[in-house]
């Protein structure tokens, strides 16, 4: 049996939680969800293809996300640092008092 595409996942993922939510237990959503699948009741949605400039934006923007994050967390290591310098200088001075 082929394996399922992640627009299927999705729609029984939805599916299963709309019935979680009209009060189903978990199990009986999830049979439900399935069975829905497997008769082909689910409205399962094609994500469109991109076309190369589409993709080329998509790629810059994820790279940017990534680089603005590395920042983040550098700055966030560097302020960490600092703080712990700042608490071992502080204790050095209360341990010669």
């Amino acid at each position: 049996m082929p394996k399922r595409t992640k627009q299927e996942n999705k729609a029984i993922h939805d599916r299963m939680v709309h019935w979680i939510n009209d009060g189903y237990p978990v199990d009986q959503a999830q049979a439900i969800a399935f069975r829905q699948f497997r008769d082909g009741e689910l409205d399962i949605e094609a994500i469109p293809k991109l076309n190369r400039k589409q993709n080329a934006e998509r790629v810059e923007i994820q790279q940017s996300r990534r680089e603005g994050s590395d920042k983040y967390y550098r700055n966030t290591r560097s302020a960490q640092r600092r703080l712990a310098d700042l608490r071992r200088r502080i204790l050095k001075r209360r341990k010669k008092r």
